[in-house]
Formats: structure tokens, sequence, C-alpha cells
């Protein structure tokens, strides 16, 4: 159990520290690094890495080091696809099933987001944006959807880059997301399913 403990903590860490963009600057790390930094063991670090690898977030490069991935064009376009068909096609029944109680989780997620950017807290603020989406999927209540959406955004989140543009409204984010709880509310399939392809579509 101990064992498990530690390679759990040291997944957990590893990742967070990947979404983070803690090695935007170099793209590499090494298990000794990784070691040193969390005060664990080789071998449960090993264990995190292999697993972070078949995730497609690292790559082992043995006597050389572990290379962070990031997405390439055509992967960006392939996840953003595979968004859109599972997100859009969830919308119908969604606005049929959402209870108010879930609204409300909604709503106080994107509230969350607005105090992300009062304190220019990038890293919480794409984990809302996330938890936004998730919940929604959570809402129509297919298991294999909140997995696959899951492992998408996470893939994403190793792409932190992206969002530390200059350019990038992260603002915009959070009005889009407005727009497509009004319309869930208002029980307008047509129009949330309009305001959701945008939002997607502009990521």
């Amino acid at each position: 159990m101990k064992g498990k403990t530690l390679q759990e903590t040291a997944y957990d860490e590893i990742k967070n520290k990947i979404i983070r963009g803690d090695f935007l600057e170099s793209g590499f790390t090494s298990q000794n690094q990784l070691a040193a930094e969390l005060g664990i063991s080789r071998t449960p670090i090993m264990t995190a890495l292999q697993r972070l690898e078949h995730e497609g977030l690292v790559k082992i490069i043995p006597k050389h080091g572990i290379q962070i991935l990031g997405l390439n064009v055509q992967e960006l376009e392939e996840i953003y696809e595979l968004r859109l068909a599972v997100e859009v096609f969830t919308i119908p029944k969604i606005v049929k099933l959402v209870t108010s109680e879930q609204i409300e989780i909604l709503e106080e997620i994107i509230q969350e987001q607005k105090k992300c950017i009062e304190n220019n807290d990038l890293f919480q603020f794409l984990k809302l944006d996330s938890a936004f989406h998730l919940q929604l999927i959570e809402v129509y209540g297919n298991s294999l959807f909140v997995q696959t959406l899951s492992n998408m955004v996470e893939r994403l989140f190793s792409n932190i880059y992206f969002y530390r543009r200059k350019d990038y409204q992260i603002s915009r984010y959070i009005k889009e997301h407005e727009q497509i709880m009004e319309a869930i509310k208002s029980k307008d399939i047509n129009q949330a399913i309009k305001e959701l392809e945008t939002h997607i579509i502009n990521g």
C-alpha cells in the first residue's frame, strides 16, 4: 500500500508540474531531478513516468532524460474535433436533464474563474475550465464520455504555453461559458449547441 501511495503521489505531482508549465523553458527533466524535488525514491518516480508516457505526456529517453511532450497541430485539431463530437452530442440531453443544483455548481465554477483572472492564476483558471466541461458531461451521465473528455483536457494542459501567449484573452472563456449557461437555463437546445460549438472552435 505504501508503494502504491508513493506511486500515485509521484504521478500526481509530476503531472501537476507539467500542467503548471514548470518545464516550459527546458522541455526536459530527469528521474534524479524529480526524485530530489519531490523527495520520493526513484522506483515510484519511474513507475509514474511510465504511466505518464503511456498517456502521451512525456517520453522516456534512456541515458538522456525525460522529454516533456507537446501537441502538434494535427493532434490539437483531432482533440478539438473529438471534443466537438462528444460535447455537442450531449447538449440536447443535458438541457433536458440538468437540475437547479447542477446549474448552481456550473455557475459557481464561472465565478471562481473570475477570481482567477483577478489573481492572475492561469493554472487554476484552466483547471476550472476543464471542471466546467466535465460537469456538463456528468449531467449527461455517460462515464466513458467523462473519461474521454478528462483525458483530452489533460493532454491540452500539457500545452499550457499556448495560454501564456500575450494575445490570448482567457477572459473571453468566461463570457462564452455564461452564454452557454444562459441557453441551457432557457432550455434552448439550438442556442446551447451554437454557443458550445463557438466556444470549442474558438479554442
